[in-house]
């Protein structure tokens, strides 16, 4: 079956979409185990609530390194949110 590139550009869309929605999910559920605000979590990491809040409703999945220190501040292995 032939794809145009904008079909091929939709579907790559939709995936890095549910990544995102799947890791500020994880995001979310364990900072909220944690016990800490998105305010709180942000401060640790060195960004504002607003980006966490970015992170943990999928809009914006998080460069690799921020990943990692929100994993570090919420003490859980970078395999535990992705």
């Amino acid at each position: 079956v032939a794809h145009s590139r904008y079909t091929l550009y939709i579907s790559r869309m939709e995936t890095t979409t549910t990544i995102a929605q799947h890791v500020g999910a994880r995001i979310a559920t364990l900072r909220k185990r944690k016990g800490k605000t998105q305010a709180g979590l942000g401060k640790l990491v060195g960004c504002n609530r607003q980006r966490i809040c970015n992170y943990e409703a999928g809009r914006v999945l998080p460069r690799v390194d921020l990943l990692a220190r929100i994993a570090a501040a919420l003490g859980v292995s970078l395999d535990a949110i992705a």
